[in-house]
């Protein structure tokens, strides 16, 4: 299917069990139009056909695979045009996939035949050309390995993204097209982030940014996101590491919907002697669920670092729950693949998540294990409990969440006696009741909060281990009484955190007020949080939200649009006084990642 540009009128393109294909046309308030378009599809196993508008026409171009060609048809508003000359591919076609230029009449098309050749062809609003072929031995001819783009930027227009894998290759191939010839093959990327590309997928953002999502051949599901006139693709996240396939493409990527609005928004500041107030009015209803919202500091303005401070509305931010053990020193542990070096906590509205911070890399060999134990009702008397360097573990541990070789579970106490290592299966990555993301030192793991009976407040201790060899507790386990962390369950929240010129460190919880009319968000701190009691201090600030929970990738809107806005220190001073309100501005966009997986949607 596909959208007419600045109309209510969709193109559809069928095809059925018998090879057949047929357009059909939806005018916004019936279906009519139709028409055959093929009796003998190159194959009815995979989708060699497609739909796209010419963007200034306002046309449909249709098309599809019969046996080696590509063949086409244009719906120009009222009626069918002729059947344009076929254009060989050499080999079966197999996969389709066709791109309109946002700012012309051009279309592209990538082509995966049976020969696992690739090939484009390109439409001009006349007629179509056909590029040389860019590889002739495709990862797959299976699955959609290759993808193809318009760019859509001043100075851009008419230029081409073409991604693909190549057999037996992990990193993924791209080249760029400039209006008048292509590019010489490159890859993606220097370092692999991902295994051989199986699903390629590629999505431009309202902000020009264009989105490229990679389903490897062990089912991990990563993005890369390419600024037109750069030179190199970046890499964003793994998200998810066990889909349910490596083939049949069971993701998507989408733009944000339009009921986000893209009206201006508004910061206002002012302190009462004895605390400090930013007030962020919005253009819809604050959402901690779904955005994080920032209110950032430069003070002092052209200080050691860019920005000095800031305050953070949202679900999921991180509660360093222990650091390098409290009682022996960093590298305690002769194997630092093990040796914790810091644990935190977060929650969300439906998740449980824990992260573990080793020295070195976490390890996935057999022998390796990562865990985290929770005392869902804070009962030693209760749950595992068995000596650990001859001490008792500090918490009776109902629940055991445990990562080892790309699997991660989750697990509930079924021991007749405490010290009796028994546990029974709750949920896994399998199922999906567990996830986990890894990444050099660092462990996530994610759990539904119903799964452990949603508990308001609950202990916790954190333990790595390779078996008979090294083992790290976290907090250390010297002490049967105090040495264990103690998570207090908040939905959303605020909180005031400092750059110490390495990472973010907590300074105090603030309190956030939303308003309803007008929307706003109002950050309350204390000004003793900033201050600098020796001298005065000017300050720069500007407020950034950003999509998802707890995440300072994907910016939604700005205020003001580009720079901050100065604050002389008489404003928020180090000693300080009432100061009357002050505002500025900034404007709105996003894009949304959705993808599928195997039982449920994550929040």
């Amino acid at each position: 299917m596909a959208s007419k540009p600045s109309g209510n009128e969709i193109a559809i393109l069928i095809a059925d069990s018998k090879r057949d294909a047929a357009g059909v046309i939806w005018n916004g308030n019936s279906m009519g139009n139709e028409q055959l378009l093929e009796r003998d599809l190159s194959t009815k196993y995979y989708e060699c056909h497609g739909v796209a508008y010419e963007q200034s026409s306002g046309y449909a171009m249709f098309i599809w695979g019969h046996q080696h060609d590509i063949e086409s048809r244009r719906w120009n508003g009222s009626s069918w045009e002729p059947e344009l000359t076929p254009i060989d591919i050499g080999s079966t076609v197999y996969w389709t996939s066709i791109a309109s230029d946002p700012n012309s009449n051009r279309l592209a098309v990538a082509v995966i035949d049976s020969s696992r050749d690739l090939n484009t062809i390109r439409w001009d609003g006349t007629s179509w050309t056909k590029d040389p072929e860019h590889d002739n031995n495709l990862e797959t001819s299976a699955s959609r390995c290759a993808d193809i783009i318009f760019e859509n930027k001043t100075g851009h227009e008419g230029h081409i993204i073409l991604v693909w894998g190549h057999r037996n290759k992990d990193i993924a191939r791209f080249r760029h097209f400039d209006g008048t010839s292509w590019s010489s093959i490159e890859y993606i990327e220097g370092q692999k982030h991902s295994t051989d590309p199986r699903v390629v997928q590629l999505r431009r953002a309202d902000n020009e940014m264009i989105i490229l999502s990679i389903l490897d051949d062990g089912k991990d599901l990563n993005t890369w996101t390419w600024i037109p006139g750069s030179t190199k693709w970046i890499w964003r996240k793994e998200h998810w590491n066990n889909l349910p396939y490596n083939k049949y493409e069971p993701f998507m990527v989408t733009r944000s919907p339009g009921s986000i609005p893209a009206d201006k928004v508004d910061l206002y500041f002012h302190n009462d002697g004895d605390r400090g107030y930013f007030n962020e009015t919005l253009a819809c209803a604050p959402d901690p669920y779904s955005f994080t919202y920032v209110i950032y500091l430069d003070k002092p303005v052209g200080g050691d670092y860019p920005v000095d401070f800031r305050m953070v509305y949202s679900t999921g931010i991180w509660r360093l729950m222990t650091e390098d053990d409290e009682v022996d020193p960093a590298d305690d542990v002769f194997n630092d693949h093990v040796d914790i070096k810091e644990a935190y906590a977060t929650s969300t509205r439906n998740l449980l998540i824990f992260k573990t911070i080793v020295f070195s890399t976490i390890q996935d060999g057999a022998s390796y294990y990562y865990r985290v134990y929770i005392d869902s009702d804070q009962n030693k008397s209760t749950g595992y409990r068995d000596y650990i360097d001859g001490n008792l573990l500090a918490i009776g541990a109902d629940y055991l969440v445990e990562y080892n070789m790309k699997y991660a579970g989750l697990y509930q106490f079924a021991g007749s006696t405490q010290s009796e290592w028994k546990w029974s299966l709750i949920g896994d990555t399998d199922d999906g009741r567990v996830a986990y993301e890894k990444e050099g030192e660092t462990l996530i793991l994610e759990i539904y909060r119903d799964d452990v009976g949603d508990p308001e407040v609950f202990d916790l201790v954190y333990n790595a281990e390779r078996l008979g060899v090294n083992v790290d507790w976290a907090p250390d386990s010297y002490n049967d009484t105090s040495y264990h962390s103690t998570y207090y369950v908040k939905d959303a929240w605020g909180e005031l955190q400092k750059w110490d010129g390495s990472r973010w460190v907590y300074v105090e919880d603030i309190t956030v007020t939303e308003g309803t009319n007008p929307y706003s968000i109002v950050f309350n701190f204390t000004l003793q949080g900033i201050a600098n009691l020796d001298i005065m201090q000017d300050t720069n600030a500007w407020f950034v939200e950003y999509y998802g929970y707890n995440q300072y990738e994907f910016e939604v809107d700005r205020a003001p649009d580009t720079g901050a806005y100065f604050i002389p220190s008489y404003v928020i001073p180090e000693l300080p006084w009432p100061t009357s309100l002050i505002f500025i501005s900034a404007v709105i966009t996003t894009i949304y990642f959705i993808y599928k997986w195997k039982f449920a949607r994550r929040e």
